[in-house]
């Protein structure tokens, strides 16, 4: 299972690669050994997905230390509620964003599109941890 990881930087896996398919955002996983972080999680819709492969590399759940948000827009985050829970995990976002995926904040998320159409849910979702520049993460045998 392991051997069929593809590092696209070392320790830095893009789960579409690993997929072999678009989970429509990129979602990063960095592989610290004995634990790993997700940078990014997607849509709901996607979530099922996105935890198969994790499976599919091997990857257990538990292992899973943290989530962190690159920013706030719903594409990368709808589903950070959920993997939350299901990952039994924590979560990471710069504070101004934190503030929006807290709420659920629905504009500013860009879950709400009004002038296109478009309409989405952002379930809100707590922030664990609140990262700012220059902070560093422990993962495993990593500091980033």
């Amino acid at each position: 299972m392991a051997a069929d990881r593809k590092y696209l930087f070392p320790n830095v896996i893009e789960l579409n690669l690993a997929a072999g398919r678009s989970f429509g955002v990129n979602i990063y996983l960095i592989d610290g050994g004995s634990e790993y972080i997700l940078l990014d999680i997607g849509l709901e819709e996607t979530l099922d997905d996105v935890i198969a492969i994790l499976q599919k590399l091997d990857f257990p759940l538990s292992k899973c230390k943290l989530i962190a948000a690159s920013h706030a827009d719903a594409d990368h985050v709808q589903a950070l509620a959920a993997a939350r829970k299901r990952l039994k995990t924590k979560t990471a976002a710069h504070p101004r964003s934190a503030s929006a995926i807290e709420s659920g904040e629905r504009v500013e998320t860009y879950a709400s599109i009004p002038a296109q159409d478009f309409d989405i849910e952002m379930p809100p979702c707590k922030i664990d941890v609140k990262l700012n520049e220059g902070d560093t993460i422990a993962v495993g045998n990593l500091k980033l």
